[in-house]
This record gives structure tokens, sequence and C-alpha cells, in this order.
């Protein structure tokens, strides 16, 4: 592993073994070029997307064997937005062609929230 380290040149390696047993579900094992190391946190993101992204994983709790313990990795998907702006909700004209549009009736929509863009 060190070896393959060496040839790509990266500051930091991690290799995923898939190593299941009852206390964990696959071990991480962390290079540099000189050396391994017990955990690095930027390659075991890295490594646990790259596998839950092969593996088609969901939302998820991984339990990772390292030289520094066992560790608990959650895999979650996520979006973080800034505030929404909302613009001045459409006239009744500009409503109705975009109804007629859609093929919808002003009945289909909820009354509580205007037609207007966000």
């Amino acid at each position: 592993m060190i070896r393959i380290t060496r040839e790509t040149n990266n500051s930091e390696t991690a290799f995923i073994i898939p190593e299941k047993t009852d206390e964990y579900d696959v071990e991480v094992r962390y290079f540099t070029p000189a050396e391994e190391d017990p955990i690095c946190g930027y390659a075991t993101i890295a490594a646990h997307y790259i596998r839950a992204k092969r593996l088609g994983l969901k939302s998820s709790r991984v339990l990772a064997r390292t030289k520094a313990g066992i560790l608990p990795v959650d895999i979650t998907v996520a979006m973080t937005q800034s505030r929404a702006i909302l613009l001045e909700p459409f006239d009744k004209i500009l409503e109705q062609q975009l109804l007629t549009a859609l093929n919808i009736s002003k009945e289909d929509l909820l009354p509580e929230y205007p037609v207007q863009v966000v």
C-alpha cells in the first residue's frame, strides 16, 4: 500500500479493506509516501464517499476499523442553500397563462401559496 501511495505521491491515501466482522464493516488504512498513519479525516471522507457512490449507499452508518480504533462514519445526503428570495406574486393574467400552459386549474393550487418565482 505504501508503494502505491509513493507512486501516486498523494499527501495521504486511504485504502478500504472489505473485512466485515461483528465489530466493524470495513477496515481503513492510511498512508503518506513516508509511513502509515493511524487516521486522516480528509481521506476518510473521500474513501467513504467513493465507497457509498459505488455501492449506491444512502443514509447509513458504517463502522470503520482504523489504527486509531473503530470509528462510526455517517453517510448522509444533504443540501444547504441560502434563504429563499420571494418575488412578487404573478398578476392574474400571467397566472392564468401559466395554468393554461400546464393544463391545470386554479382549484389545483393551494390557496395559501401564491404563484410566484422563488
